[in-house]
């Protein structure tokens, strides 16, 4: 019985219509220009900092709730 199923596996995938992948990716990008190369310091997600001069506090308070939070858990 493994053995047919082994066998016939096989063949049932071959029969299976796939989309056309070659198509998932628009025209306009797939001809359109490389996208421009720029300094890590020019990028949107560094221009504006994360943490500040508070942000140790806030943090610690933070970490403090979560422990609180998973001991309550248990």
């Amino acid at each position: 019985m493994i053995l047919r199923l082994v066998l016939i596996l096989p063949l049932l995938t071959a029969c299976v219509q796939f989309p056309d992948i070659d198509r998932a990716v628009p025209d306009e990008i797939e001809t359109g220009p490389y996208p421009k190369i720029v300094p890590a310091s020019q990028t949107p997600a560094l221009t504006e900092p994360r943490l500040d001069a508070e942000s140790d506090d806030a943090l610690e308070a933070r970490a403090q709730r979560l422990r609180n939070r998973a001991q309550a858990l248990q």
